[in-house]
């Protein structure tokens, strides 16, 4: 059997990287292109040389040089791992990649249930008085304390929000993705239990990582 291409080689190069290590494609436009998280969200690798990479990054053409030049594109491989690693390096990023929302199951289930039913029936007096209106003084009770509630309540799943940003943003998640509404949005309703998902599948990763 002959032996692949160039060009065969480098098609497959793109393909396996766009569709298989996106996540590196985004860090390499950050990284060696200065794009912002915004800007390379949605970086792909267009085409690929012995001496250069080439990106498209929300409307940029981002020309990477390989230095030293590859001798084949038998050597590809490890060089877009090690430029990945110097652009982990760079940016302050974990190896590991988030690329999976999880729901809340279980208890962590009620707890989301019981904080958006909050948000939502202390939001208006009226869904108040619509809940409670068999029992009126109860309904006046929370009408009384509800933003007292309401306001605390907000102030601390935002801040806990904004931390869980700045973790999606260390696991390399693509910003306003769907992966990262999904989670900030999540963060924003239930807290403390998102983080706890994260975190396993963080860990999750890096046990199969030190198996291999």
């Amino acid at each position: 059997m002959a032996p692949p291409t160039d060009d065969a080689m480098r098609t497959r190069i793109i393909t396996h990287m766009n569709n298989d290590h996106s996540d590196s494609v985004i860090r390499y436009a950050e990284h060696y292109g200065n794009a912002s998280r915004f800007t390379s969200r949605n970086a792909k690798v267009e085409d690929m040389s012995l001496d250069k990479l080439v990106l498209s990054a929300g409307g940029r053409t981002i020309s990477i040089p390989l230095d030293p030049p590859l001798k084949s594109f038998s050597e590809a491989r490890e060089r877009v791992v090690k430029m990945d690693q110097d652009c982990i390096e760079a940016l302050g990023r974990d190896s590991i990649t988030i690329k999976e929302y999880r729901a809340p199951k279980g208890f962590e289930a009620i707890v989301f249930a019981t904080c958006f039913s909050t948000y939502i029936l202390l939001s208006r007096p009226e869904h108040v008085a619509f809940v409670f209106q068999k029992l009126p003084e109860f309904a006046a009770f929370v009408l009384k304390i509800r933003l007292l509630v309401l306001f605390p309540m907000l102030a601390i799943h935002v801040f806990e929000a904004s931390l869980m940003v700045r973790k999606l943003q260390r696991h390399s998640v693509p910003l306003f993705s769907k992966l990262w509404w999904a989670w900030t949005t999540s963060c924003f309703i239930e807290g403390v239990g998102s983080f706890r998902r994260t975190s396993a599948i963080v860990n999750e990763k890096k046990q199969k990582q030190q198996k291999h």
